[in-house]
């Protein structure tokens, strides 16, 4: 919790009462608000205004500082209004509901005015320049862990007038570490504890930063189910109080040397540090850093600022280094990529790109949708996976069944692929039904391959091939009944992999050339695409996009005409439309943004997996 602050107001909270709440000085904005949201004037306020009131009422905001608060995580809790003039305190007020913030001050005058969030009622001092140089006490870490972190802003501003709106920024007052250990096997490793030691016992609101002269007694230990998110390859993130050290590794290239231990020792015990307890083969072995901005000399943690720091092993374990960056190179669009070995790779809450297996190395990811507020990814090894942040997984083993596709309606789940068998040679399709995509049941479609699925018109609509002895021949198509169970109900003189639903009708792909039905029985030819080879298909936003593994993407914007995309020669996996992009992947990390389908965006992804499918993140 917050402590409070050292600079205190002499009125005392059980004094209160007797306050004279001089609704000329500070007036409720709105009548809503609670009755400790009102605005104490301070009597023998110095005078020099017009005489008139203004009603102000405030609008607050965060300052994000680029990449420190993505995901809008730190929230307005409730709010304390400050008002100085002349460097003496007017009046002041705190407000539960920060939505709702508003006084009524004398007009004609220039103040001070500032604003302090997230630490409950706090009483100010009256001279203005204690409260700038005030300290507020830090009990414990965990009250700096919630989206609702301290925060304060300041400005002068001249009153004129009966009405005024003041918009205000609030800049957090702790820093956001992300905390990653990168090592070459897992299974051969455990972070068995992360520590973070010498945090300032209290924060500075109003002054530019705070160098920490005291700290807390305990360090702060990371909770159990960060450290399992930490040896899964996860990043954690932490709050931390800014803590202004300075800069003490001159000249330093080793991040190993950056420890409290090569500090000067009348600062040894002021520095923020950061100790990673690790198991390698079942000994235990503790790595510690001087946090800061760089890896190798600062010792600054600043106030709205990100710091990812990681610790990376070596291949043989024999060597370490630290890494310190200070942003995030975040795609343009979030998403979700499968890929081999049952890897998925995936923007984070902060919009950091993390690398994660989903399942045993058997699998490789062959697709994921978004729907009915879950992500569901089917593998070609039986797996089928759902989740409802991107992040934690549940995974359901379905046999050795080669899942290829999924598609969401009315409620369900589905997914369809196969099994081949070697002997005798034979061909099986396989659906799968769910109503929350962790339960399913399993039906078999002797004889045929089944390859894509899509939901459209009121209706699943499966496409395959029918299987004779092995051997794949002709396109058939398969509707499901209320009864969950599928009728074939038309076909094609060749296989159609693909399937979607768009533009009001199904659309199969077949060997680059175009097909479409109302029913799934009665099929047109509508075009040739004019690339044979295009085998993966996507619609949105009145566009459809052909992908294919020989390197050539056409795209067209109602189906008939077709032109060849800017990114002819790069070979794509997978393709799906979400939020107004269209998203592909493919080898080598390989993932691919595009807005209409023509003009394509590279996706620095720092990896090696190949990709076979993506959504973009809801």
């Amino acid at each position: 919790m917050i402590q409070g602050m050292i600079y205190l107001c002499p009125v005392k909270l059980e004094e209160m009462d007797r306050l004279s709440l001089n609704i000329s000085c500070c007036l409720l904005w709105i009548l809503a608000i609670l009755p400790l949201s009102g605005c104490a004037r301070i009597m023998g306020s110095a005078g020099g205004g017009s005489g008139q009131m203004a009603s102000v009422n405030f609008s607050f905001g965060v300052r994000h500082n680029d990449s420190v608060w993505l995901s809008g995580d730190a929230g307005i809790r409730d709010i304390n209004i400050y008002v100085y003039h002349n460097g003496k305190l007017e009046c002041s007020a705190y407000f539960e509901d920060a939505g709702k913030v508003g006084i009524s001050i004398e007009s004609g005058r220039l103040y001070r005015i500032y604003a302090l969030a997230n630490v409950g009622l706090m009483y100010p001092p009256v001279d203005e320049q204690a409260l700038r140089e005030g300290r507020y006490g830090i009990a414990e870490m965990d009250a700096l862990q919630s989206s609702a972190v301290p925060m304060s802003a300041s400005a002068a501003v001249p009153v004129t007038g009966t009405h005024l709106s003041i918009g205000m920024e609030l800049s957090p007052l702790v820093a956001k570490l992300g905390l990653k250990v990168e090592v070459p096997d897992r299974g051969k490793f455990r972070v068995e504890s992360i520590r973070i030691g010498n945090i300032a016992s209290a924060f500075c609101p109003f002054a530019d930063s705070c160098q920490a002269t005291s700290v807390l007694e305990e360090a702060y230990l990371v909770p159990e189910d960060k450290l399992g998110a930490v040896n899964d390859g996860r990043i954690i993130y932490v709050h931390v109080p800014e803590n202004c050290q300075g800069v003490f590794f001159q000249g330093n290239r080793d991040s190993r040397r950056k420890t409290p231990e090569n500090l000067p020792p009348e600062i040894r015990g002021r520095c923020t540090y950061l100790e990673i307890t690790v198991i390698r083969e079942d000994v235990p072995e503790i790595f510690v850093f001087c946090l800061g901005r760089d890896a190798v000399s600062d010792c600054n943690v600043v106030r709205n600022t990100y710091e990812k720091v990681t610790l990376h092993f070596a291949d043989d374990y024999g060597d370490y280094v630290w890494e310190v960056k200070d942003s995030v190179s975040a795609p343009g669009t979030d998403f979700i990529a499968g890929g081999e070995s049952g890897h998925i790779l995936y923007t984070d809450s902060q919009r950091e790109l993390i690398q994660l297996q989903v399942n045993s190395a058997r699998d490789a990811w062959q697709d994921i949708i978004y729907a009915g507020g879950k992500y569901v990814m089917a593998g070609d090894c039986g797996t089928l996976a759902s989740s409802s942040d991107g992040d934690s997984w549940h995974t359901a083993e379905m046999g050795d069944i080669a899942w290829q596709a999924l598609a969401y309606g009315e409620g369900k789940y589905v997914a369809v692929g196969f099994r081949t068998r070697s002997y005798p040679r034979r061909v099986t399709g396989y659906t799968a039904v769910s109503s929350d995509g962790m339960s399913w049941v399993l039906t078999e479609q002797e004889g045929y391959c089944l390859q894509d699925v899509a939901y459209g018109a009121g209706m699943f609509l499966a496409s395959g091939c029918l299987s004779a002895t092995g051997n794949l021949r002709a396109g058939h198509f398969f509707t499901l009944d209320g009864d969950d169970k599928w009728q074939l109900c038309g076909g094609l003189p060749q296989p159609c992999p693909c399937l979607i639903y768009g533009k009001g009708s199904f659309v199969a792909l077949g060997k680059g050339r175009i097909m479409c039905s109302d029913d799934g029985v009665q099929w047109s030819l509508v075009e040739d695409t004019g690339c044979s080879d295009v085998c993966n298909m996507a619609y949105g936003g009145g566009t459809y996009v052909c992908t294919g593994t020989s390197g050539r993407t056409v795209y067209s914007l109602g189906g008939l005409d077709w032109s060849v995309s800017g990114i002819s020669g790069v070979s794509l996996s997978g393709v799906s439309y979400g939020r107004g992009v269209f998203i592909s992947t493919g080898k080598g990390g390989l993932v691919m943004i595009s807005r209409d389908g023509e003009s394509w965006e590279r996706v620095d992804t720092a990896s090696s997996m190949d990709l076979y499918c993506a959504a973009v993140k809801q």
